[in-house]
């Protein structure tokens, strides 16, 4: 018995160690606003299924659609997925650096302002209307802040990549289910990079309009520091730690989405 007591004393350590461990990962999960900015991703690709279906399905197809997208596109289930993949990127970090960064300060404000943009953002109509006061309303100096902030984050070029994976799966779901023919996978790869100049023309334009959003509720020297952050090794980490929480998640989202809709547009053309 003598001999089990060491590895249950350290059973006993261990568990509160790694409950600690996991309290810190959901305490950034949910300072970087995680939840809230899934909720929002969610509510984008619906509107987005609802276009689809408008334009390529018979009506009759409409609530069979969206009971197939809310359940490819179930936020819980999203979230659950992008928190275990977050959790995994974070082994080795200095996670208490990020929860005290955020939990106060400029930290805690710029999370703020960007996710009060990003759901203005979702609405076409409101972020017009918004982009041009805060357009209006900018300092010189802000514009040059804008351009600093997006040649450090390289964010740019992430969403771009991004935006371009995301079609050519939506494409390779609709060529696996019989909706495109006389294509290969290299076909789509070729059509869909056709589009990268039109594709980062676009997300200039948005990062731009978003920016101004974000950039008009926070002052000079917030602006600074979220520059300082963004290049500074730290910065560059939690972004390669959100991107791994992304994983392949909305790769294998866009192309289940490709395959539903092909269905739907071979029934509809029956």
């Amino acid at each position: 018995m003598k001999k089990l007591i060491p590895y249950v004393a350290a059973v006993s350590v261990a568990f509160p160690a790694a409950a600690q461990e996991n309290s810190q990962a959901e305490r950034l999960f949910d300072l970087l606003e995680q939840p809230a900015f899934i909720e929002i991703l969610v509510q984008e690709g619906q509107d987005m299924a609802s276009e689809i279906a408008v334009y390529n399905f018979s009506t009759v197809y409409l609530d069979a659609w969206d009971a197939k997208v809310d359940a490819l596109m179930d936020a819980d289930t999203i979230e659950a997925s992008m928190f275990a993949q977050f959790e995994a990127a974070l082994d080795g970090v200095d996670v208490d650096s990020y929860v005290t960064y955020f939990e106060s300060g400029y930290g805690a404000e710029t999370i703020a302002a960007e996710i009060a943009a990003r759901s203005i953002m979702s609405d076409p109509f409101l972020s017009s209307q918004a982009i041009e006061k805060a357009h209006m309303q900018m300092p010189m100096g802000r514009f040059e802040q804008i351009d600093t902030f997006l040649n450090v984050s390289g964010y740019i070029e992430q969403s771009v990549a991004f935006a371009l994976t995301d079609q050519y799966n939506f494409s390779r779901g609709l060529l696996d289910g019989g909706a495109i023919q006389g294509m290969t996978e290299s076909d789509l790869a070729a059509m869909v990079w056709d589009q990268e100049e039109f594709i980062t023309d676009s997300t200039n334009e948005w990062f731009q309009g978003y920016l101004y959003l974000v950039f008009e509720n926070l002052s000079d020297d917030a602006i600074d520091e979220l520059i300082s952050f963004t290049a500074s090794e730290q910065g560059r980490t939690l972004n390669q730690i959100l991107l791994a929480a992304q994983g392949d998640l909305f790769s294998m989202i866009n192309y289940e989405l490709g395959r539903e809709a092909a269905k739907f547009m071979i029934q509809s053309d029956l």
